[in-house]
């Protein structure tokens, strides 16, 4: 464990997983390669037990869940509007758009919000990366065991929604299964 301004921090001994705690807040991290939900539930789940266990929280101000996605295409010709749904529009004076950042947000009707960041990086030398951010907030989750952990799954869910629904066939069949 290392201290660190006001929390705790502890890695697996791979070096691939995180955990965070403060009296505030418990964070689970994941480094790549991300080898999937099954695998990365449990870390979530062992850490959660400790972090109450340890803190005693009595109430949450939010459950958050981000996955940030860098989607690299070696080849030159693909515009990212072939990779990913929602980007600027095609500008008719313009033969090539360099940049890009586009935000949706969508709200549930229970409470939940997610938000969807696609941008392009300009330090790819050559082809293109894009970078796909997926942000789910739910305020004040009920911190009982198996109802936070029913919220956590929903919020996985709906990130894995909110991906699939963002890109295209294209990229989707580049990519392998986790």
């Amino acid at each position: 464990m290392t201290p660190v301004a006001s929390r705790v921090q502890t890695w697996n001994e791979e070096g691939t997983q995180l955990w965070q705690a403060s009296p505030q807040a418990y964070a689970a991290n994941r480094r790549a390669p991300y080898e999937g939900w099954e695998k990365f539930r449990p870390h979530i789940l062992e850490g959660l037990e400790l972090y109450r266990e340890i803190a005693e929280p009595e109430q949450a101000e939010a459950l958050v869940m981000q996955y940030i996605n860098r989607i690299e295409v070696d080849i030159p010709r693909f515009r990212p509007s072939d990779l990913v749904l929602f980007v600027p529009p095609e500008i008719k004076y313009a033969s090539v758009v360099n940049n890009f950042v586009c935000r949706t947000e969508q709200f549930f009707d229970d409470g939940g919000q997610i938000a969807v960041t696609s941008a392009r990086d300009l330090s790819a030398q050559n082809g293109i990366v894009v970078v796909l951010d997926i942000l789910y907030t739910a305020r004040q989750p009920n911190l009982e065991q198996g109802v936070l952990m029913n919220e956590v799954d929903k919020a996985h869910s709906r990130i894995v929604e909110a991906f699939e629904k963002s890109i295209t066939d294209l990229l989707r069949e580049g990519m392998e299964p986790v």
